[in-house]
């Protein structure tokens, strides 16, 4: 599996990155909702923006570093073994069809590890976000709905 092997690395570079972002967004809650005094004004409000913007560039950079990392040590690679297995064949549609659906099934190992790869990103990115809400929340004294 791509995780245990070439992909560690970019995994734990990723996984290493959330913290800073949760921070991030941290940070511009605080300011959107006007600091620890709880007045906004509109450079509270605009800083906050800023710290919101760096959070989804970083957010963005590191997922798309993994993704880029997956590309190229896993995808590629298996088109192009898919592609040495089930090389282009001329002829009716039908039988290019069957060809395609072959290299497609050849593939479905790295589809899965990528899909697999795309849920761990959407999840770590909602985990940002709710760590992120929750400690604003708790450093601003706001209470959760539904909770006492």
């Amino acid at each position: 599996m791509y995780f245990a092997k070439e992909g560690r690395k970019d995994y734990l570079d990723f996984i290493k990155n959330i913290p800073i972002q949760a921070l991030l967004f941290f940070i511009s809650g605080l300011f959107f909702h006007g600091g620890l005094p709880g007045r906004p004004t509109a450079m509270k409000i605009a800083i906050g923006i800023v710290f919101c913007l760096m959070a989804l560039g970083a957010a963005l950079a590191s997922s798309s570093l993994f993704v880029e990392s997956l590309r190229k040590n896993l995808v590629h690679p298996e088109n192009q073994r898919a592609r040495d297995r089930y090389p282009s064949i001329d002829g009716a549609s039908t039988a290019k069809w069957a060809q395609i659906a072959r290299r497609g099934w050849f593939r479905r190992r790295a589809l899965v590890e990528v899909i697999i790869a795309l849920v761990i990103i959407d999840l770590a990115f909602v985990a940002v976000l709710i760590s992120a809400m929750i400690s604003a929340f708790s450093a601003l004294h706001i209470s959760i709905p539904g909770q006492h």
